[in-house]
This record gives structure tokens, sequence and C-alpha cells, in this order.
């Protein structure tokens, strides 16, 4: 279940529309399942049903990538990626901000930005893109690459950042993560991963992005302890790998099954 009544961009009459749709939905079904918390807390205010979460995993191709090349030479790390759809309820101005006041640091240290997504929004992209280029020219902005070509670029990145204020799940956190290539991320509840990766353990770095001085300032001190963002790409390398497809399928089946199991629950 994805509450799409909370998608930033929506104008009133379309989060309403889904809003009553949504409703309906969590009221006819014997349970809702959402990829997070922020989701699950979401469907819980429109309505007061059995609402639960289920973190899903990466896909088994990038589980497989993973676990084969983990044992080949480690290519250096260059990239400060931002992986994300180009579009405005992504806030990708976050990244192009930080990039914006890091310039002279990341040309000196070389590291290149590196942004990649589709981009949805034209005239939004095409307004990111000349800034994030005139603020570092030698950034890398790409809108498609295969899935062997994105492995190879979380590999060579040292820190993923990811923009939005508000995500459902964030897939690419994770994905990121099991190559070795630790996240920043808003700190707020309403990042679906991280229920999978804990800021409180230290398996996530978060700012408050709307704070751009101090977002960049955090970065900074991140790219300049080289030894933590290792340590911390190693633990979250571990974690993704491990949790794989088939456990959580058992999850969602482990929910569907107590519906079946109980026929009071049905509702049809």
């Amino acid at each position: 279940f994805r509450a799409f009544f909370a998608s930033p961009g929506f104008d009133e009459d379309e989060k309403n529309f889904y809003k009553v749709l949504e409703k309906e939905c969590c009221v006819i079904s014997s349970k809702a399942i959402t990829l997070g918390t922020p989701d699950a807390h979401l469907l819980h205010v429109l309505s007061n049903e059995r609402i639960f979460y289920v973190t899903c995993s990466v896909s088994p191709s990038v589980i497989e990538l993973a676990k084969k090349i983990a044992t080949s030479p480690q290519p250096d790390r260059e990239f400060f990626l931002c992986c994300c759809r180009i579009s405005q309820e992504k806030t990708i101005e976050t990244f192009v901000g930080v990039v914006e006041r890091l310039s002279s640091y990341l040309q000196e240290k070389q590291i290149r930005p590196y942004l990649c997504g589709a981009r949805s929004d034209k005239d939004y992209a095409s307004s990111i893109t000349s800034r994030l280029l005139k603020a570092c020219p030698t950034s890398v902005i790409v809108d498609y690459v295969t899935l062997e070509q994105l492995t190879d670029v979380y590999r060579r990145s040292i820190l993923n950042f990811h923009p939005s204020f508000y995500e459902a799940y964030g897939l690419t956190i994770v994905e990121a993560g099991c190559f070795g290539c630790p996240s920043i991320t808003n700190d707020s509840p309403d990042i679906g991963a991280l229920d999978f990766l804990d800021p409180s353990k230290g398996e996530v770095f978060t700012a408050k992005l709307e704070d751009l001085d101090q977002t960049a300032a955090k970065i900074k001190s991140l790219f300049d302890d080289p030894k933590k963002l290792d340590e911390v790409g190693r633990t979250v390398a571990k974690k993704g790998i491990s949790y794989t497809t088939v456990e959580y399928c058992q999850k969602l089946f482990d929910h569907i099954k107590e519906v079946l199991d109980e026929p009071h629950m049905w509702k049809c």
C-alpha cells in the first residue's frame, strides 16, 4: 500500500481524491500493509483499521551482484551521489544547494557530484542540471543506467544523498548500502527506509535538510572522516545483502495467512 494522498506535488483536489479512495480501501480490507512507518502512520490518521508495514528487500539481482563483486578489487570512490527522479517533489534542489556550498571543497578533493534520475519534469530538470554544472563543472548527470552501471556507480560513490523530505520507502538508500556506500537523509521519521537502516544505530546519517548550511557542514565532516564512512559502508552492506526477497515475501505471506486462517477477519 502506498499512501498517495501524502505525495508532494498534488493540489488539494488530488489529495482529497486519494484520501477518500485510500480510506475506503482500508475500511474494506482485512489488513493494509505499507512499505514503512511513514505511510502506516498516515493511514492510521485516515482509518482506525488494521494497518501494518513490511520493509521491502532489494531485488535478488542486486544481492547477487553485490555478493559476486564482494571479493573483487574495490575501485576508488570518487562520487557524491544523488540517485533520485529529477522532479520537484523529490526536492533535488537540496542536493544542488549542498554542492553549491561545497563547490570549492569538492573540486579540491576531486569529489564529483553524480546526479542520476529520470527527468519527469523537463523545466525543473533543466534548471537543476544547469545549477549543478555551474557549481561544479566536473559533475556527472545521467537519466538512465542499466543495473550493472548503477551498481558500478554505487561502488564508486563515497556517500549517497537522499534529498526527499518524505519517502514511502527509498530503495536506493538500501541498494547503495549493499555496495558499501552509506547514505545521508533528512532527519525525520518520514523516510521509510529508516525502518530498515536505523540512524540511532549509526546505519545511516541524517541532517536537517532544510538547513543547507548545516547539512553541507555535516557532509564535509563525513568526507573528512573516510574511516567512519568505510565502517558504516561495511555494516550496511552486510545488512542489506542478508535481507533477501525470500524473507520479505515470508513476512508478507505471514500477514496473508493470518487473514486466511481467521474467517472472522474477512470483509468480503
